[in-house]
């Protein structure tokens, strides 16, 4: 974001491919260096949330800790997550299998599983003071309910 007496008068996201062994740091020195290009910018003071590993020369780098410096680099971690969100729910849009493919790594993850759960049973029982019990399954196959599958049992005593 290139701010100007207190407003903010250009808002610009840029993607960058990050290489294996690329830092952090190094990755913002580029995009640093790209932008300032691209807009020609001549300002002394840029906010960062980790400093870059070279420096340049007339510019302050300042990582807020407090008060609207620091409210306008929340600002643009935000906008960054939510492009980075807009991307990957575009890019699932157009490959499901990928998505399907992602979600079942999260649930092996999370789940600390060795497979991934391609297929889940559920199972519910209950009953209503001791009598009155029910039964209920449903089954979830790549992460999608499978409806087909899905069963409920009334028990009568």
């Amino acid at each position: 974001m290139r701010v100007n007496n207190g407003s903010i008068v250009v808002a610009q996201t840029i993607e960058l491919k990050r290489k294996l062994d690329e830092s952090v740091e190094e990755i913002l020195s580029l995009a640093i260096a790209e932008l300032r290009t691209r807009f020609n910018s001549t300002s002394k003071e840029i906010l960062v949330n980790v400093l870059p590993d070279s420096q340049m020369e007339g510019i302050e780098f300042i990582i807020p800790k407090i008060g609207d410096k620091k409210h306008l680099l929340q600002l643009s971690e935000k906008n960054a997550r939510y492009y980075m969100k807009e991307k990957l729910e575009q890019y699932d849009r157009l490959n499901p299998d990928h998505k399907t493919e992602r979600l079942m790594e999260l649930m092996k993850k999370d789940l600390r599983m060795s497979e991934q759960p391609r297929h889940i049973e559920c199972f519910d029982n209950s009953n209503f003071q001791g009598t009155n019990a029910v039964a209920a399954m449903s089954v979830f196959k790549d992460g999608k309910p499978s409806k087909k599958i899905t069963a409920i049992l009334i028990l009568k005593q």
